[in-house]
């Protein structure tokens, strides 16, 4: 396909959709997310919701650039203001993420008392540190737009390690868990699960974004803004522009959509837990596992267990 100024607005044009639909579902996982919250703990809350209204934030400053090139601009650039805000919502949101990660570090390592803890430092401090990773991020690499992308990707990549190894630091010490184990700990190391679980899709969409866009950038000079002197120079400029372009808007999609289909009853079709929607009668444990049936006789001797493991807290 021949480099053309039609294709370069018809390429904006497409961008510009697709980034405002990006936009649009992160607003619909943040209503998904408010109705579930009364779940989780509120420090969590505080760093999952910031993590969510940036990436509102980036999604809606691209939609924002792209009608200011087709609408306003005659040389194709934005302000530089619209450059700058892009990269302070990147870097807050993975700043964000990292704070969500660390708390639940610390509500792992303290799940025997994290839960009716009344020190608020940790937040104070957990804010404090995302607030400096970044604007030092931001400040120390200027504008060096590869320095900013290596370090999404070393960001990126630390947080999905991080999460998976909580993950599963949680799940074995739920394994472990025998009956003089507090329920309260217990539930503590579910919720860590739970809440891990709900913050894996978007740490994978971050760091898979990062590595495709900062090779792209690296190994091809192609950014997900359709350049026309890099389209006539490159000959392979449209596949790999179009290739990183619905990469990277797909992923976008894909991580509010999972939270979206997860949580699909609290967009007004009835609200009520997943368990609650099960068959009648079954017992189900805050996984949503079944563990008793409706007899008497089980339903008698889950009781029966149930109370021995009260009376022991």
């Amino acid at each position: 396909m021949e480099c053309s100024p039609w294709l370069v607005t018809l390429s904006r044009a497409i961008s510009l959709f697709l980034w405002a639909l990006g936009a649009i579902s992160h607003i619909f996982a943040l209503i998904v997310v408010i109705r579930i919250f009364k779940n989780y703990h509120p420090f969590f809350i505080i760093f999952y919701l910031l993590m969510i209204l940036t990436r509102i934030l980036s999604a809606s400053v691209k939609t924002y650039g792209y009608i200011y090139i087709l609408v306003f601009s005659k040389n194709s650039n934005v302000p530089d203001y619209v450059t700058d805000l892009l990269w302070i919502a990147k870097f807050s949101t993975q700043s964000a993420a990292l704070g969500c990660i660390f708390e639940r570090g610390y509500a792992t390592y303290y799940a025997k008392s994290y839960e009716n803890s009344k020190k608020r430092g940790i937040v104070l401090v957990l804010i404090g540190v995302t607030i400096f990773v970044t604007g030092f991020e931001f400040i120390n690499n200027g504008s060096n737009d590869v320095g900013r992308k290596i370090t999404t990707v070393t960001y990126g990549f630390i947080m999905t390690l991080f999460t998976v190894i909580l993950i599963i630091c949680n799940r074995v010490l739920m394994i472990k868990s025998h009956a003089k184990t507090k329920l309260s700990e217990r539930y503590q190391l579910v919720e860590n699960v739970k809440a891990l679980r709900l913050l894996l899709p978007f740490i994978m969409a971050i760091s898979i974004n990062a590595i495709f866009l900062s090779a792209a950038i690296i190994l091809f000079n192609v950014d997900t803004v359709f350049n026309l002197s890099q389209c006539q120079n490159f000959h392979y400029y449209i596949p790999v522009f179009y290739l990183i372009l619905l990469q990277t808007t797909s992923l976008n999609f894909v991580a509010p959509l999972l939270i979206c289909l997860r949580y699909k009853y609290c967009f007004g079709f009835g609200c009520e837990r997943d368990f609650e929607k099960k068959e009648e009668g079954q017992i189900r444990n805050i996984l949503s596992v079944k563990i008793a049936d409706n007899t008497k006789s089980q339903n008698e001797e889950y009781f029966k267990q149930y109370k021995n493991q009260w009376e022991k807290q």
